[in-house]
């Protein structure tokens, strides 16, 4: 479980920007689909992620001319595209979400923890850096760092409702 602690903790501040270019980009897909009936999301999926297909049939011969297939892979297309990325809106969210409840507890550990974990983490500070704003030696810093992980496994760990919240596997 230590390991699992480990990757929340690296991915803390990714998660936490939610204000980052990436998520923007999904809630904006979201909110396209929701308020706008999926058109502007539609259309954005037709110029720049369907395949090019030819749409004019006037020097096409008849039987060359039927564009049904076409259309309907089109569609099925945009129904993919769509499925994936209200999936990847819903991952950012409940990563936010996630990221948020562990950083109210990195915030509740005792002093020398919390600073630790939350220069190192959430403000992505160095080994070094931390250890000379707090006044430490690194080897200090190391073994309270690891202290601090294994404190934060067992807050995690610790209650059964809170554990089913926050890990979300």
């Amino acid at each position: 479980m230590i390991e699992e602690t480990k990757r929340i903790l690296k991915n803390l501040a990714h998660d936490l920007d939610f204000d980052g270019k990436y998520a923007k980009r999904l809630i904006w897909y979201a909110k396209c689909a929701i308020a706008d009936g999926n058109d502007l999301l539609r259309d954005h999926y037709y110029t720049r992620h369907s395949k090019i297909r030819v749409m004019n049939t006037y020097y096409l011969g008849k039987s060359d001319g039927d564009m049904t297939g076409e259309m309907i892979d089109i569609s099925m297309g945009y129904q993919k595209f769509f499925e994936k990325q209200m999936a990847k809106a819903e991952k950012v969210l409940s990563d936010y979400k996630q990221a948020v409840d562990v950083l109210l507890l990195i915030l509740d550990m005792p002093s020398p923890y919390s600073d630790i974990l939350y220069m190192r983490y959430v403000k992505q500070m160095t080994c070094f850096e931390v250890a000379g704003f707090l006044y430490i030696a690194r080897t200090t810093f190391f073994r309270q760092q690891e202290t601090a992980i294994r404190l934060l496994d067992e807050k995690l760990d610790g209650g059964e409702e809170r554990k089913e919240f926050v890990i979300q596997k």
